[in-house]
């Protein structure tokens, strides 16, 4: 057996345990509002989406993590294709191993998170789908970071719309 990867399954949880975390801070802010407690609404809304810096743990955030995601699999994958080229090898198949990884990993990203984000993931789909381009991956954080700033901007305001973004 060819080994695709060293899935770390404490990992995997941590990643969840984030999410439920993040998840909470969120639920929480609806009820800074109502309680006139803006700046705790705006401190929380913060520390989901731009994270949180210094003591035992540092997040960066929901913004921070995307960006460095996007980054990772986009160099990945870049360095997949040059080495292949450069050495002048056909990609090795590697179906077999990456389905049952990543199948694992959707098994558990889903029992992990089934209260936090429902997802309806289908592995053989995402594996097959075309990859995002660097302007495409750039387009969609832009998108976020403009929402995101745009709720800060309603709890800046005292504007109790911010709650329905």
């Amino acid at each position: 057996m060819v080994a695709v990867t060293k899935f770390d399954e404490g990992h995997c949880h941590k990643w969840a345990l984030l999410l439920s975390e993040r998840r909470e801070k969120l639920n929480r802010i609806p009820a800074a509002v109502d309680r006139d407690e803006l700046g705790v609404a705006k401190r929380l809304f913060s520390e989901v989406f731009h994270g949180v810096s210094g003591g035992k743990r540092t997040d960066p955030g929901m913004a921070g993590s995307l960006l460095y995601h996007m980054a990772m699999v986009t160099k990945m994958e870049t360095e997949t294709r040059f080495l292949l080229k450069e050495l002048g090898a056909d990609m090795p198949d590697i179906a077999e191993q990456l389905e049952r990884f990543y199948s694992d990993f959707v098994s558990d990203m889903s029992e992990l998170t089934a209260t936090i984000v429902p997802l309806n993931m289908k592995p053989r789909e995402v594996a097959t789908k075309a990859s995002l381009s660097t302007d495409e991956k750039t387009g969609l954080f832009n998108k976020l970071n403009e929402r995101t700033k745009a709720v800060e901007r309603l709890l800046n305001a005292k504007n109790p719309e911010a709650l329905e973004h």
